[in-house]
């Protein structure tokens, strides 16, 4: 932006987040105006990636009460300052796929709702204290699921907070995994600054609904490829801790056209593939 004020580049593309948009519209306006503005849609989306192969993000049900208890149109309107919309999927509005089936897709929008997200928790079996007797709303706290079956695999059943707070506990036989989620939020970013105060700190998203947001921060590489993606170059060490971390896309790589992923060319697009689904031999050969 400064460089664009100076003179210095003669276009600035791909601005986004309400404050940082005002401030490139006030070089277009009053007499002092020193550039002309297009608006388009982005193609480009902001969301909350869960690992979905261990700890709370495992559980479908938790992954909706995250969805009914993050007002994503005030989150959208706070970020984007009414510059930007929510979407549901890895679409932008403008994009030829979405506009083809808009007036048919049927979505559960999740409204901003405690009492939704605790009723998809109970069904779920989100239902005890850490003893393994039964939770007590008006009482408070986090609530346990019960394990069973593939449930209890090891990352689940030594699942913690990094902050040690809580912990799968074991109750005789069986084992309690509770309602924490260790979430990385990358930095800097506006987006997850917002997100502390939205979600992290929201009591309907947190204490009404018997859940525990754990918050760390940390760079974007440590996040999504050590944390997210495990991959060892940069930074896991073989313990997964990241229940689901904060970033966002352009659409600029091959894993969001739909094309590459039924490639059977893994030495090109093996990443991307659908078919390719990596065992414990590929994962340290690779990387």
């Amino acid at each position: 932006m400064a460089k664009f004020e100076a003179g210095e580049v003669d276009v600035i593309a791909g601005i986004t987040g309400g404050d940082e948009t005002e401030k490139a519209l006030k070089l277009t306006k009053g007499e002092n105006a020193i550039a002309k503005e297009t608006h388009y849609d982005r193609a480009g989306y902001g969301k909350l990636a869960f690992r979905c192969d261990f700890g709370p993000g495992n559980f479908a049900s938790v992954r909706q009460a995250v969805m009914y208890t993050l007002n994503r149109p005030e989150f959208a309107q706070s970020f984007t300052g009414g510059y930007g919309s929510v979407v549901d999927g890895l679409y932008y509005p403008k994009s030829a796929t979405y506009l083809a089936v808009k007036d048919s897709i049927k979505l559960n929008k999740y409204s901003y709702s405690a009492a939704e997200a605790i009723k998809v928790l109970e069904a779920d079996g989100w239902k005890y204290n850490a003893d393994g007797s039964d939770y007590d709303a008006d009482k408070g706290g986090v609530r346990y699921k019960k394990l069973s079956g593939y449930e209890k695999s090891l990352n689940n059943l030594t699942y913690a907070t990094v902050d040690n707070k809580y912990f799968t506990v074991k109750n005789g036989d069986d084992y309690y995994m509770p309602l924490a989620i260790n979430w990385y939020g990358t930095q800097p970013n506006p987006v997850t600054d917002k997100l502390i105060t939205l979600w992290q700190k929201t009591p309907t998203a947190t204490t009404a609904i018997g859940a525990y947001i754990q918050y760390i921060s940390s760079d974007f590489l440590t996040a999504v490829y050590g944390e997210y993606c495990l991959i060892p170059d940069y930074g896991f060490n073989g313990s997964q801790k990241c229940v689901c971390v904060n970033f966002a896309t352009s659409f600029s790589s091959a894993v969001y056209d739909f094309a590459y992923n039924w490639t059977i060319d893994q030495d090109m697009y093996g990443d991307y593939s659908n078919n390719y689904l990596m065992d414990e031999a590929d994962f340290f050969e690779n990387y």
